[in-house]
């Protein structure tokens, strides 16, 4: 087929497509697919700011754009990364589908990405959080304590806990049913003592909440509810996680993904398959979860460290 001319109608052409093949063919996430159009008019919008037609793009505009984000606009590498992820994907696509003759994008390499190790808690930083729910029985209490727990022994994403209804539950298993990350299907398990936490505020707390509501703004069916009755956000569950652990432990920098870190971690270090912890996380790719083993040796290599310190004061 004769190559297409990328004018600015052929793009929007060709970006609409994209984003329907990105729905229907891959099925990802809206969220995944918002994040690949954002990335991509941000490009489109630096080429007419700079006048530079869409078939004019090569190497030295695509480091021009990097370097644009990373020096004027102050993004991370990790962020212009991103972008060139994306874009790479979306010219790949324009080149399969004629819209365009070649992908400059598979001509540049991202820039260089420190790696950031994800945060860990220990089990008796968990402990203590879980134990001083004891001395608080309002029910939003009970509510957050179920919240934590399902977090710290399941693993889910932040994203999976606020699409939980209650038919996601088996509570005679111990496992909940969850649609993930690509609209990928799997079950995990909770603790015995999550259970009951859950079964708590399931016929305790989650009826008073619902009456709260007044029908406004909540599915019927969804598990976890805010203070108001109405359906829990990632930014409301982040938020809760945040106050959770300034109010019990004096740290403003808990984050909802660290107990899924802290998830992970624990289950390799007790003899966990990589295998097993990828199915449980729900990664696509091992790759992903390949950074707990990174993570595990950090600590070794903590305590080797503090262990040898020691040693060198008494020897001194």
């Amino acid at each position: 087929m004769k190559s297409k001319s990328t004018t600015k109608k052929c793009y929007i052409e060709g970006l609409d497509q994209f984003l329907l093949y990105l729905q229907f063919q891959l099925g990802y996430s809206l969220k995944t697919i918002i994040a690949y159009k954002k990335d991509i008019e941000l490009f489109y919008s630096y080429l007419e700011n700079e006048n530079i037609g869409i078939d004019k793009v090569g190497q030295e505009t695509i480091r021009d754009f990097l370097f644009d984000q990373i020096k004027r606009k102050n993004k991370s590498h990790r962020t212009c990364g991103r972008y060139l992820s994306s874009l790479r994907t979306f010219f790949d696509y324009l080149c399969k589908n004629s819209y365009c003759s070649y992908n400059p994008f598979r001509l540049v390499s991202g820039p260089k990405i420190e790696i950031k190790y994800p945060k860990r808690l220990y089990e008796e930083d968990v402990k203590k959080l879980l134990d001083a729910f004891g001395s608080d029985s309002t029910c939003l209490s009970k509510r957050n304590k179920a919240i934590i727990e399902l977090l710290y022994t399941s693993g889910i994403r932040a994203s999976e806990l606020i699409s939980l209804t209650l038919s996601s539950f088996d509570f005679s298993s111990c496992s909940i049913f969850v649609l993930g990350k690509g609209n990928k299907e799997r079950y995990v398990s909770f603790s015995s003592s999550c259970k009951e936490s859950l079964l708590e505020y399931a016929k305790k707390v989650r009826p008073l909440l619902l009456e709260k509501s007044r029908g406004k703004h909540v599915k019927k069916d969804a598990f976890f509810l805010n203070s108001r009755g109405e359906n829990l956000t990632v930014r409301g569950l982040e938020y809760i996680v945040k106050e959770i652990s300034i109010k019990f432990a004096n740290d403003s920098s808990l984050h909802p993904h660290e107990l899924r870190h802290t998830f992970a971690t624990i289950l390799l270090e007790s003899g966990v398959s990589l295998r097993t912890i990828q199915e449980l996380l729900g990664h696509e790719s091992i790759n992903t979860t390949q950074v707990y083993t990174h993570l595990t040796q950090k600590d070794m290599q903590e305590e080797y460290d503090k262990a040898f310190n020691q040693i060198e004061l008494k020897i001194k």
